[in-house]
């Protein structure tokens, strides 16, 4: 397990309000593959499984609901939603329109020191001569930890709205992270995941935000592409 993908899993698992963790773990399993849309959930096995009593993972199950990662169908049950092409479409859309807001507004207020760090690593992998599957898997959470930075730097107020839309795309795009954009060669993977990162850096760098915004579109949609192949 690479380092980004243990600082993910554990901001997942240390999380300490019982309704918070529940709800985490469970659409981490989503996301990951782990719960399949059209899989039904059961309270009573999850709170057993996750050794939690009921009422946290009801919490959890009604705000992940809310958030769209599964439905309630009344008398039947609690099951894993799937959302169609259209509705991703309108996700990434709506992921990209509201980052090249968030950038052109606070991007300023993103740490340079970070962003050094983040180019370092992105460059780290663009630079490998092979990316291996486990390294590809890396990279992924290298990215999600990446678009978490550009996002701190809005206001609380809207942050958790913004969290939400870009949490959605996390699935579709670890899935295909995981099957390696549908066959694309080494250098072709470089470009899509790493060359558009460093873009979005090299800008905010300069203190070019409109041209960061620009990058950071062209990253997402490329992203949406991406999930198409």
């Amino acid at each position: 397990m690479g380092k980004y993908q243990k600082s993910y899993e554990d901001s997942i698992t240390n999380e300490p309000a019982l309704n918070k963790r529940a709800y985490n773990i469970i659409k981490n399993r989503i996301i990951f593959d782990k719960l399949h849309p059209g899989q039904q959930l059961s309270i009573a096995s999850l709170a057993e499984e996750l050794q939690v009593s009921r009422t946290p993972i009801s919490v959890s199950l009604s705000a992940l609901e809310r958030d769209g990662y599964v439905v309630v169908q009344p008398q039947r049950g609690t099951f894993v939603r799937e959302l169609t092409p259209f509705e991703l479409e309108i996700i990434f859309k709506a992921r990209a329109s509201l980052g090249k807001l968030v950038i052109e507004s606070a991007g300023h207020l993103i740490s340079k020191e970070e962003l050094n760090k983040f180019h370092e690593e992105f460059s780290r992998f663009r630079n490998m001569k092979y990316i291996s599957n486990p390294d590809l898997i890396e990279l992924f959470y290298l990215d999600v930890e990446f678009h978490r930075l550009l996002d701190e730097c809005i206001p609380g107020i809207i942050h958790d709205q913004v969290k939400v839309i870009a949490d959605l795309t996390m699935n579709s795009r670890y899935i295909a992270y995981r099957n390696r954009f549908g066959g694309l060669t080494d250098q072709q993977i470089k470009v899509l995941c790493c060359d558009n990162h460093v873009a979005i850096i090299d800008a905010l760098l300069k203190s070019d935000v409109s041209k960061g915004a620009d990058a950071f579109v062209k990253d997402v949609c490329s992203g949406w592409e991406s999930i198409k192949l």
